[in-house]
């Protein structure tokens, strides 16, 4: 996440965050499975949850729709590892999505 929400979706950062990972951290996971859902209904919820961490929310669609692209891009440069999960519908079915995906 840190790829696209510092590297991508705030600034064009991208080569920078990816020089800093392979500094600091140095590994990938074997795994990473992103929840896709519309930047508008995800928006929605964020801010139907409220609560004190609204800052993501906060900066508005134009930056959800940064986010999404960003995590659908990550998922295009590493097929391999990173797995879209459709996001829609309850969460018991977007649970046996991510089962599904193991």
């Amino acid at each position: 996440s840190t790829r696209v929400y510092q590297g991508t979706a705030r600034a064009d950062l991208r080569a920078m965050v990816d020089r800093l990972h392979t500094l600091m951290i140095g590994v990938e996971p074997d795994r990473t499975f992103v929840i896709d859902i519309d930047p508008v209904i995800g928006l929605e919820r964020g801010v139907a949850r409220g609560g004190a961490e609204d800052r993501f929310e906060s900066l508005g669609l134009e930056f959800q729709q940064r986010l999404a692209q960003g995590f659908r891009a990550l998922a295009a440069e590493y097929p391999d590892r990173v797995r879209l999960i459709d996001g829609s519908g309850p969460p018991q079915e977007v649970a046996a999505r991510v089962r599904s995906a193991l």
